[in-house]
C-alpha cells in the first residue's frame, strides 16, 4: 500500500524540480490565453500569459483562427533568453 507521505513527497519534490527547471531555462510555461480586438484594428490579438518562475507575463500575438496570418493558439512553452 502506498503511504501518503511518499505520494505527498514525491509530488513536492516533481513540483519543486519543475519549477527550477522553468527558472533556469529562461522559458515560461503557458497558464492562460484570451483573445481580443481593439477599435479599429483590423486583427485580433492573442494575449498568452507565461509563468517564468518568478512572475506571470503577459506576451500579445497576432491572432487568425486557422493560423494563416497569426497564431490560432498559444505555444505551451515560451523564450523569453534575450
Amino acid at each position: 500500500m502506498i503511504h501518503f507521505r511518499s505520494v505527498f513527497l514525491g509530488t513536492l519534490a516533481a513540483t519543486l524540480f519543475g519549477w527550477i527547471a522553468i527558472l533556469a531555462t529562461s522559458h515560461g510555461l503557458l497558464v492562460g490565453m484570451e483573445t481580443h480586438r481593439s477599435e479599429g484594428a483590423a486583427q485580433d490579438k492573442l494575449t498568452c500569459k507565461y509563468f517564468t518562475g518568478l512572475a506571470v507575463v503577459p506576451v500579445a500575438l497576432p491572432h487568425s483562427p486557422d493560423g494563416a496570418g497569426g497564431r490560432a493558439v498559444c505555444p505551451r512553452l515560451h523564450d523569453f533568453a534575450p
